[in-house]
């Protein structure tokens, strides 16, 4: 799989950057239960099975279908960053593989009145850390 072009020079390498390894697919299922409380177990069990493949190493990762990433529209709306006047946080996960930090910090730079603000985590933080990225919001 190759990287995903997300306007004229901004490179998404979803899934392409490091990803977090799993030793089991139990471990990634609780993963899954602890981002999705209320996922039923045979729908945690098949994303972990569909969603992640084994490396040489015999570790698992997750895995991005190219034909479900094809499906995403393609847009660039980065020349209205300076047209917001307002103060606007750019959010983004530590261990983001989809938001690189490159993007997070080249938004910023486009906010007439922008500040970042990484916290732990992926790219679902209202799952992952819900009080956390509230409190950044405050």
């Amino acid at each position: 799989m190759g990287s995903r072009r997300f306007g004229s020079d901004l490179t998404v390498n979803a899934g392409l950057a490091p990803a977090r390894r799993f030793s089991s697919l139990e471990e990634i299922e609780s993963g899954l239960k602890r981002l999705a409380p209320g996922i039923a177990d045979g729908d945690a069990r098949r994303l972990a099975e569909t969603g992640y493949a084994r490396d040489t190493d015999g570790q698992l990762y997750q895995c991005l279908d190219p034909l479900t990433l094809a499906e995403f529209p393609q847009f660039d709306n980065r020349a209205l960053l300076p047209l917001i006047r307002v103060p606007a946080l750019v959010v983004r996960g530590a261990e983001s593989t989809v938001s690189s930090e490159e993007a997070a910090r080249a938004a910023v730079e486009a906010l007439p009145n922008g500040a970042m603000s990484t916290l732990p985590g992926s790219h679902q933080l209202h799952l992952q850390h819900p009080a956390a990225l509230g409190d950044a919001l405050r």
